[in-house]
């Protein structure tokens, strides 16, 4: 989701009190260096990569029809999906079955998911309302913080939030991540001044995705910032840098970039006009030995902002739009990178630890098996054979090879 909040308002919400406790995010050991280059990756297919990848068809009868996946939060039994066109979050079972809808607030962008409680929460202005997980409204309640809240196993809530503006918000420190237990901060990581930081809001750019990246524990999530090649693991206890990604020097921008006083507010116009430069690492993910990634450019198309997997093992990278379907997985597609906008502009829409997910809409199913005959699983069977490219999209899951090599890419004018 974008970081960025409406200001005006939040100047009219008045004088907010932060508690000011730690400082930087603090690290209990050094990161791990990750040396990256996007000139080595090749060709591969799915099985040189991927142990699995599932087609999950979500039920289409005519209360849940929907069109596109906005949101997937992944729980033990649920697969929990926000559609922002028509303000609904939708339930369906782990096999696609439908199970509920939620019709919630217009200008609700999001939801947040506390597992323990089995419980979903939007907002409306500064007012939490939750449900259950059968779409039953349970309260409503003023909201605890200003910010996007992740539940942690443990009770603790850990809020993400960056507001900067000269003209609207006061000269004082806030924490881009604070962290509750029964109502009250407790902790303050990666401290701010919400009027005078270098970066402003208007530097950053628009991520379809909210700022936490699961990794399926309920314990940590991973995050990212903008203009930093850093991926910080967060627990409720602590912030740190886990993985430095290090790129060759073609691809990274001058760290000056971030203090000129003349590209304060607008650092896009930079990117713009060095397009190759990696802006920032974002949708990051890990399962097992492997990180999913983004690394962020201004270059349009599909060789613009690349994602990628990396085995922490072998030290092997791949880019996810350059593995392509085979037999293992029907020759079916494995993203629609190159048929929609979809993974494009969402990537992997969460990960629950094991696999990671995207979504595929039905009209590029349909069309891609009426090219090929091939012998599909049961659900796939029934899917093909009583669907319609006019139903609601299909969840793809993926589980990566615990350990992979991929052979050295031969440099080539297309790379």
């Amino acid at each position: 989701m974008m970081r960025n909040l409406n200001l005006k308002n939040a100047a009219i919400m008045g004088c907010l009190f932060f508690i000011s406790i730690a400082a930087a995010a603090q690290e209990p050991t050094h990161p791990q260096e990750i040396y990256i280059d996007p000139n080595s990756v090749t060709n591969v297919t799915k099985q040189q990569v991927f142990d699995e990848v599932n087609y999950i068809p979500l039920q289409t009868i005519a209360q849940s029809r929907f069109n596109t996946i906005d949101q997937l939060v992944v729980t033990d039994k649920y697969f929990i999906i926000n559609e922002q066109k028509t303000n609904h979050v939708l339930l369906f079972d782990k096999t696609g079955k439908f199970h509920c809808k939620i019709e919630v607030p217009s200008f609700s962008t999001a939801f947040s998911v506390n597992r323990q409680k089995r419980e979903i929460m939007v907002k409306k202005g500064r007012t939490e309302i939750y449900y259950n997980f059968d779409g039953k409204k349970l309260r409503e309640q003023p909201e605890k913080s200003i910010g996007t809240p992740y539940y942690f196993a443990n009770g603790r809530i850990g809020y993400a939030d960056y507001r900067v503006s000269e003209q609207y918000l006061p000269d004082t420190v806030n924490h881009e991540y604070r962290l509750y237990s029964k109502g009250r901060q407790y902790a303050g990581y990666l401290p701010y001044n919400m009027k005078l930081a270098s970066i402003q809001n208007s530097d950053d750019i628009y991520t379809w995705h909210g700022p936490f990246f699961d990794i399926g524990s309920s314990k940590a999530v991973l995050y990212c910032r903008p203009f930093e090649y850093n991926i910080y693991e967060l627990t409720s206890q602590r912030a740190y840098v886990k993985y430095k990604l290090v790129l060759p020097q073609e691809y990274v921008f001058p760290q000056d970039v971030l203090t000129v006083d003349s590209l304060k507010g607008h650092r896009y116009t930079y990117f713009n006009a060095n397009q190759k430069q990696i802006r920032e690492v974002s949708f990051a993910y890990e399962t097992g030995n492997n990180i999913f990634f983004r690394l962020n450019s201004s270059i349009a198309g599909t060789n613009g902002s690349i994602s990628y997997i990396y085995n922490l093992k072998t030290n092997a990278l791949a880019a996810i739009k350059d593995i392509y379907p085979d037999a293992t997985n029907y020759n079916l597609p494995i993203t629609d990178i190159y048929n929609g906008g979809n993974f494009y502009n969402r990537n992997f829409l969460t990960s629950d630890g094991t696999y990671v997910y995207t979504s595929i809409k039905a009209e590029l199913m349909f069309a891609t098996a009426a090219k090929a005959q091939n012998q599909y699983p049961n659900n796939l069977k029934q899917y093909f054979a009583k669907g319609s490219s006019n139903g609601n999209p299909v969840i793809v899951q993926i589980k990566a090879k615990d350990q992979f090599t991929i052979p050295k890419a031969e440099l080539s004018s297309n790379k």
